[in-house]
């Protein structure tokens, strides 16, 4: 009986590998399609049933502080349409973060339960690679090369936005430098060369930076607690130093003369010396408005998702405002705020707290949601199927974290059980 039930769970956890990263592929090279909306939906169905199937038939409802907090803001959302500018913004938003809810409910169940984090990070991670190997064969080689030299070509949104592909397969990078640190996997980093040629083509700021901070933040966590005090902080200077350097000679090599080009562009665009960049530029008046939206209606903002309408209204284009923050201030006010950032803040709290728990984990998942709080800087973010994977595998993370104290049997106290 024990033999059969341990054949019978390394099936289903091949099944759920699979699902999970066809539906993180489904996300990102297919969302743009008509069928693609329908596909993920699909995958996410035979995830239930999948677990229908291993449970006979019972269906578990788990209220854990993770699914608290997600379904609060949820709920926010829809409430804000009683004072919104526009009635049917929140309730679109409502729909879109409560089917996103329901379509990864199943893998979050799954991985938690299973208490393999590193698991669902590997699906992940394979599935960033497999976008890498799609973007070389539809791009081709001579295109991404002269891409990433060009500072005038960029690739173009073929099949999906080049910076959620890049941004994809820069977290990719970072799981396989967290597997090389933690001595697994090695051969895999044959995979970093289709990775980098495709981020350098899309000349994305935000996956480079995801990747530099990403590896320096790992290393100062692998580290830390293992040396003295001063040793430490001499380690996190060096390292610090190593970086720059590094970047530094990276600057002057003609495959990154593309993306170091738009980097220098945004500088100009604070700074108003050379040559600006018009995207940062749009950001910026983008970011402006939305302030200006948020001090007027301060406390509940004008209703979650409806900040384009402002931008329609002052600035003649219909945008969102390219920041979350901003975002999330403007549509929510400062409840809505505090009601969206809060399960970043219960993400970080237990990371720290029950760090020491399982140090390897932590020191992915810490900066792994402090570079999401660094791209939110730059992008809206709320309502990114991809971007509620990552949460939620961080939810996965803190789980196992968390029943290394507690146990298994805090976590049957949180769950219902329908038959």
């Amino acid at each position: 009986m024990e033999t059969t039930c341990r054949t019978d769970y390394s099936i289903i956890d091949r099944i759920m590998f699979v699902i999970v990263m066809g539906w993180a592929l489904t996300v990102i090279l297919f969302e743009e399609q008509s069928w693609g909306r329908y596909a993920f939906l699909g995958l996410s169905c035979l995830a239930y049933f999948v677990l229908l199937y291993r449970d006979n038939g019972i269906i578990k409802i788990l209220a854990d502080p993770c699914q608290i907090h997600i379904l609060g803001f949820i709920s926010f959302t829809l409430l804000s349409f009683v004072w919104a500018v526009n009635k049917s913004e929140p309730i679109q938003k409502t729909t879109t973060l409560f089917l996103i809810f329901l379509c990864l409910y199943p893998f979050y169940l799954y991985y938690s339960e299973a208490r393999d984090t590193q698991r669902l990070l590997s699906a992940l991670k394979w599935a960033g690679y497999l976008v890498a190997i799609y973007s070389v064969v539809v791009f081709g080689y001579d295109n991404l090369t002269m891409a990433a030299e060009s500072q005038f070509t960029r690739l173009e949104n073929a099949f999906a936005n080049v910076n959620g592909i890049a941004v994809t397969i820069a977290l990719s990078c970072l799981i396989e430098f967290w597997d090389l640190m933690n001595k697994r996997n090695r051969w895999q980093v044959i995979m970093y060369l289709p990775s980098l040629l495709v981020i350098l083509a899309t000349q994305s700021r935000k996956a480079f930076l995801f990747i530099i901070l990403g590896f320096v933040c790992i290393i100062i966590q692998k580290n830390r607690g293992k040396h003295k005090p001063i040793e430490s902080l001499l380690s996190v200077v060096v390292g610090i130093l190593f970086v720059y350097f590094f970047v530094f000679l990276l600057s002057k090599a003609d495959a990154f003369h593309g993306v170091f080009e738009r980097f220098e562009r945004m500088l100009f665009s604070y700074t108003g010396e050379g040559k600006a960049d018009t995207s940062a530029i749009m950001r910026n008046k983008l970011v402006e408005v939305g302030i200006m939206s948020w001090k007027e209606e301060p406390f509940l903002g004008i209703g979650i998702g409806c900040s384009h309408h402002i931008a329609v209204e002052r600035l003649d284009i219909d945008l969102y405002l390219h920041n979350n923050y901003v975002e999330i201030l403007s549509g929510g006010g400062i409840i809505g705020f505090v009601s969206y950032y809060w399960i970043y803040a219960y993400l970080i709290y237990s990371l720290i707290v029950y760090r020491k728990n399982n140090e390897d984990l932590s020191a992915l998942l810490i900066p792994w949601i402090l570079l999401i709080l660094i791209m939110d800087y730059g992008m809206v973010s709320y309502y990114s199927k991809r971007q509620w994977l990552y949460i939620l595998t961080i939810c996965v993370g803190v789980c196992e974290l968390r029943e290394n104290d507690y146990g298994k049997d805090d976590r049957k106290s949180n769950s219902i059980y329908i038959r």
